[in-house]
């Protein structure tokens, strides 16, 4: 079940949200470069350090799971960096934001939260998850460029 912010297809947006894809999708490269080597970054200093080991979570999530998930967090992000940037109300909307994700595909903050620990771990695995992530986020952004 794929969540793209509990909207069935771009069309079907209401104005303002669209309005807000049609942002990230203007500043969405940048933005994606920034989150790739943001990504890079955080697991080449994570193997240079003494870190706790991590176990495997009791509900591991698989690695195309966790692109599902990652890619709706980052949609997610963008669209209330969006909204903060018009003045409207962060701190709620990050909840139901959150919440929707979470619930769409089963799972609790905590069960991310404990699978991203793990997989941060695996340093190459998560690269090719962000690999992925980056991929469908410019498949997305072309696709609205397209529309418009």
């Amino acid at each position: 079940m794929k969540v793209q912010l509990a909207f069935e297809d771009v069309k079907t947006m209401n104005k303002h949200f669209k309005s807000t894809v049609l942002f990230f999708s203007r500043i969405g490269f940048r933005m994606l470069i920034v989150l790739f080597f943001t990504a890079a970054a955080s697991t080449i200093f994570s193997c240079a350090r003494n870190k706790t080991e991590f176990p495997e979570p009791d509900l591991l999530l698989s690695e195309e799971q966790m692109i599902d998930v990652i890619q709706d967090v980052h949609l997610a992000e963008a669209t209330l960096n969006f909204k903060r940037n018009i003045g409207q109300v962060f701190d709620r909307n990050k909840t139901i934001y959150f919440d929707r994700i979470f619930v769409e595909h089963g799972l609790t903050p905590e069960i991310f939260e404990k699978n991203l620990l793990y997989y941060n771990q695996k340093p190459e695995v998560m690269e090719k998850i962000y690999e992925e992530v980056i991929a469908r986020l410019l498949v997305q952004q072309g696709e609205i460029t397209v529309e418009n």
